[in-house]
């Protein structure tokens, strides 16, 4: 939207929550105008028309004003996401919805176009780099009724609200090449096909036999032989075969991401730090919530 602009650079200047909007300059200039044509020909027409956009302009200045006056914000939740994509904040709002277009981040150059939810509206910013990342102070924008003023209103009181940024998604390694499993199973390889059993909890989704399962057999597992113990692939820097730490990082993101849709136990072991085999979306977040915070970077 050409409305929203770009905000000015000094902190001081951000801070300035009320002011006429590029469209707002060109109407007054167009008022202006119209008052030099009805002084000069007295014409009682463009002095009609001129009074009647001047009170359109004073109106438009009192509901933009008071447009945000009666906002209150019941919560603020963000969502994780990885690095170079977009982190999902969530405004929960109390009433005058309708009013807000925009939101803007003190610590940003520009504003985010809300999107209207449910239960209020979200914005999407882009996640930069890994690390933690801090919503800040925010504000507010209302160009409400006709877009000749631009008020801001700024809120400290959620500025603690946060969210992690993964390792960038972005890994051009095979899996099966590089992650073995234990025992120097790749994933690739698999011992002789023993036959079927019927699935219990902990068995690998990779394994199961939909073919017998749609015949309406139940859901059956396939069994090879050695393979009584679930497979176990830990991931680590020194099998990432990357010079750059960020790159290394990143492709032990995407290899985490493939071994959880697989459902397969999988561990990590960084520097300093080691979380057991297991399976699972928390255990996915916990992995990632590790390589995103690999040697301390916020």
């Amino acid at each position: 939207m050409w409305l929203l602009g770009k905000r000015e650079d000094k902190p001081e200047k951000r801070m300035r929550n009320w002011r006429i909007t590029a469209f707002g300059g060109m109407y007054v200039l167009l008022l202006l105008i119209l008052f030099f044509l009805a002084v000069h020909t007295s014409n009682n027409l463009v002095f009609l028309l001129f009074s009647f956009l001047l009170g359109l302009w004073i109106i438009s200045a009192i509901l933009n004003f008071f447009s945000l006056r009666a906002v209150s914000i019941v919560s603020v939740r963000m969502t994780n996401n990885f690095a170079q994509e977009k982190l999902r904040v969530d405004f929960q709002i109390g009433n005058q919805t309708e009013n807000i277009t925009a939101v803007t981040l003190l610590n940003r150059t520009s504003s985010f176009v809300c999107q209207p939810t449910e239960a209020g509206m979200f914005i999407e910013v882009p996640a930069q780099k890994r690390g933690k990342f801090h919503l800040g102070i925010f504000g507010f924008v209302s160009f409400y009724p006709f877009g000749l003023f631009r008020r801001t209103k700024y809120r400290e009181n959620f500025r603690d609200a946060s969210a992690v940024v993964y390792p960038e998604f972005e890994g051009a390694w095979p899996l099966s090449r590089h992650v073995m499993g234990r025992g120097n199973q790749s994933l690739s390889e698999k011992d002789n096909f023993e036959g079927l059993k019927e699935y219990a909890a902990g068995d690998s989704l990779a394994d199961i036999a939909w073919k017998a399962s749609a015949r309406g057999q139940g859901v059956m597992t396939k069994q090879f032989e050695g393979t009584g113990i679930l497979e176990e692939f830990i991931l680590s820097l020194d099998i990432v075969p990357e010079n750059d730490g960020e790159k290394k990082l990143s492709q032990l993101a995407v290899w985490a991401v493939q071994l959880n849709r697989q459902g397969r136990n999988f561990g990590l072991d960084l520097k300093g730090l080691t979380i057991a085999s297991a399976t699972g979306e928390r255990h996915l977040v916990k992995i990632l919530t590790a390589l995103a915070f690999c040697g301390d970077r916020r």
